[in-house]
């Protein structure tokens, strides 16, 4: 997975010098979550990409998939979320990394779920195009785009995604994840 994101990230570096690209991580770790969202927010990223290879019980399970933020939210859950983010208050330059967003105010929310549906259509754009040129590409089943609750996307302000390269206990995905050909086409 590692080595694919560097392919991905030269490849846009080549394409568009003026791209700036950063990387939540360079080697052989695990950054938590919350840094690598932090990371992102520190940058001012424009779009996060967080890519995964995929596991399962069963070794016929194959396939790639993106998923997008799930969207819907319940007057309960809004709540718990104002409650929840109130944390942001203590980290420094909150205002500059959050752009603006504060916690305690309704107008900020009703401001964020504009931008946040913008944020998830564009997501849901980008995720139907990685999607596509995986599934062209590399000819892995396609699992298609879904969305899901996944806390790396749900905590980003930017359009953001979640690739799913294939399943690593799939011998034909991961052949396709583990070979150079098969990394330069993902």
């Amino acid at each position: 997975v590692l080595k694919i994101s560097r392919l991905l990230g030269d490849k846009i570096k080549s394409e568009y010098p003026d791209v700036k690209v950063v990387y939540t991580r360079t080697g052989d770790t695990f950054p938590k979550l919350t840094d690598r969202i932090k990371i992102a927010h520190e940058n001012n990223a424009d779009l996060f990409i967080s890519i995964h290879s995929n596991a399962a019980k069963s070794k016929s399970a194959n396939g790639c998939e993106t998923f997008t933020l799930g969207a819907g939210s319940s007057v309960e859950a809004k709540a718990a979320a104002m409650y929840e983010n109130e944390v942001i208050l203590s980290e420094d330059n909150f205002e500059e990394i959050y752009k603006g967003f504060d916690p305690r105010s309704s107008e900020s929310y009703i401001i964020f779920e504009l931008i946040r549906s913008h944020d998830m259509e564009l997501s849901a754009e980008i995720a139907q195009l990685v999607q596509n040129g995986m599934v062209k590409s590399t000819k892995l089943n396609n699992r298609g785009v879904s969305s899901a609750g996944f806390l790396v996307l749900h905590r980003t302000v930017m359009p953001s995604i979640l690739v799913e390269l294939g399943f690593i206990t799939n011998s034909n995905d991961e052949n396709v994840i583990s070979s150079k050909d098969g990394q330069k086409k993902l």
